[in-house]
């Protein structure tokens, strides 16, 4: 075999030989054809070997496991560009107008929740507050007279009502025996009458008293001993009014069995019926007295309101922080005068997070927890630790002043953006807490596949 493959190299040479002109120095041809002198044959064309496609194949495969671990990396993440740091913004304005006596802080720096933060001149306050305390010491002068006034009426109306009653008394007396008992049951029916009549006014009286109470009790204004004393005041009056009517039919019973003596008795019982109207009209103006008791209370507990109303406003002039924080954006001066409602300045709460809007087709394998890598702009090099802690009901474009109605015109679809709230892990949190604010950009990537 091996001298078969020699032999067939030997005659092609040979065959390129003959076929070849020569080009190298000395070499000629004789008349007969044959060549002399020395002959250079040309090279042969060296054929590719097997072994070349190798390295080729290596790459390729190479190329295709850094791709396929690229995809795999990137399938576990997903990133946004979209992103800042957020936090709790305190605006802090006046509930009082007034000049600023007093400034005592500056732009950035550290409060604590109720600290001093201003202070407004109060003398106009303390003017009021002064003024409403001697509202309340004439109210309750008021009430004490109008208190006064009932019980001297009270007592003039029972005056009146003995001596109508002693003068019928007396007649009766008068009167002979057989006449007694008729005068005395006309005498009982007409005082069991009033009596009604009293007993009602009274327990009138009660109830809308008992009204008035109620409305105030409900609003906390009242005490609920004076609230259950107007609620017995009804009892006792409608008790009052059962034993009188109880006394008026046995009174009508008498006068049935004494109504032969009717007409001797009846011009000296007319004239103590005007001793009794007289009795109830003074009762009368001891329910008004009692009613005007009851408006100059009610002057008092206004009166005390408005005291509490002033010393509130006096209170606002000291202008303290809700929350603790630092300072920024701080707008008012010692000496300029401030309105109700305008802003002050404002507390940053040392607490920020971070908002992250993801496209919509990102979000789909988010939930609450996943580890979140976040690297904010200003810090460069240094990779912040988070997780995700809630995403928004809705798209950005919804919360906008107006959101787009792709109902109406021709429709483009848009990716639109979701909010996505990353809280920071504490523990990273320790160097750089004082130097993150609200605003700052930042880069976040979710680890939507946990390692």
């Amino acid at each position: 075999m091996v001298a078969k493959m020699e032999t067939e190299k030997t005659t092609h040479d040979a065959e390129r030989v003959k076929d070849y002109p020569g080009n190298g120095a000395g070499n000629s041809r004789t008349p007969d054809g044959s060549v002399t002198g020395q002959m250079t044959l040309p090279a042969e064309p060296v054929k590719k070997k097997k072994g070349f496609k190798i390295p080729l194949i290596l790459t390729s495969i190479v190329v295709i496991i850094v791709a396929v671990a690229a995809y795999i990396y990137m399938s576990a993440r997903e990133e946004t560009d979209d992103a800042y740091i957020d936090g709790h913004i305190s605006n802090i304005s006046s509930k009082v107008a007034g000049n600023v006596l007093e400034v005592r802080v500056t732009d950035n720096e550290k409060v604590k929740a109720g600290q001093i933060l201003a202070k407004l001149d109060p003398v106009d306050y303390d003017v009021k507050v002064a003024q409403y305390s001697a509202n309340v010491e004439q109210a309750k002068y008021q009430a004490l007279a109008s208190e006064s006034r009932i019980g001297m009426s009270a007592m003039s109306a029972e005056g009146q009502n003995t001596q109508a009653n002693a003068t019928v008394t007396a007649t009766e007396a008068d009167i002979e025996s057989a006449k007694s008992a008729i005068a005395q049951a006309q005498t009982d029916i007409k005082q069991q009458q009033a009596r009604i009549v009293e007993i009602d006014a009274q327990l009138q009286y009660a109830k809308s008293d008992f009204e008035r109470y109620k409305a105030v009790f409900e609003q906390r204004a009242v005490k609920k001993q004076d609230y259950d004393k107007a609620r017995q005041a009804i009892q006792v009056s409608e008790a009052q009014r059962e034993g009188a009517m109880q006394a008026l039919q046995m009174a009508q019973h008498k006068e049935i069995q004494a109504r032969s003596q009717l007409n001797q008795v009846m011009q000296q019982l007319k004239r103590s019926h005007g001793g009794v109207t007289s009795a109830l009209a003074s009762i009368k103006q001891t329910d008004i007295d009692r009613q005007q008791f009851a408006s100059a209370t009610a002057n008092v507990k206004k009166a005390e309101a408005d005291l509490k109303q002033a010393k509130l406003q006096q209170s606002y002039t000291t202008i303290i922080s809700p929350v603790g924080g630092r300072i920024g954006r701080k707008a008012v001066e010692v000496g300029q005068h401030i309105e109700i409602g305008q802003a002050l300045m404002a507390v940053v709460q040392e607490n920020p997070w971070i908002t992250a809007n993801f496209k919509e087709t990102q979000v789909g394998r988010m939930h609450k927890g996943q580890p979140v890598e976040v690297k904010i702009d200003s810090f460069p090099g240094h990779t912040f630790k988070a997780y995700v802690d809630s995403m928004a009901p809705a798209s950005g474009a919804k919360f906008s002043l107006l959101p787009p109605d792709n109902a109406s015109g021709n429709f483009t679809k848009v990716v639109q953006r979701i909010p996505v709230k990353l809280v920071f892990d504490e523990k990273g949190l320790d160097e750089y807490r004082d130097l993150i604010s609200p605003g700052m950009s930042c880069v976040v990537t979710v680890l939507v596949k946990e390692k």
